[in-house]
């Protein structure tokens, strides 16, 4: 993957099916179903996603969600208001804004 950031921040050199860009983070989902997050949000690293495998992934305000290969979201970064408990539902896309997210 190319890519481009205002700071020095290293970009994983790995396969990317799909890829989400924050204010100050980025996610991608690599070739495998991995979920690999950079950038600078040093109160809430984005990184922690598990060992699940995903199809997609979603990044804002320093929070990500992803959709599973069994369509269930999983969310990280801060969650101050009940921004990362998404409904046990199916989903197969999702949008993640600063205080809500959408699937």
């Amino acid at each position: 993957m190319r890519g481009w950031w205002s700071e020095n921040t290293p970009i994983p050199e790995l396969r990317f099916k799909q890829v989400s860009v924050g204010q100050a983070n980025a996610c991608g989902v690599t070739d495998d179903g991995e979920v690999k997050c950079w950038g600078k949000f040093p109160a809430h690293p984005l990184g922690d996603v598990g060992e699940h495998r995903y199809t997609s992934v979603a990044v804002e305000g320093g929070r990500a969600c992803g959709i599973t290969d069994e369509r269930a979201v999983i969310c990280w970064g801060p969650d101050e208001f009940g921004e990362n408990q998404p409904p046990q539902e199916s989903f197969v896309s999702i949008s993640v804004g600063f205080w809500r997210s959408c699937g």
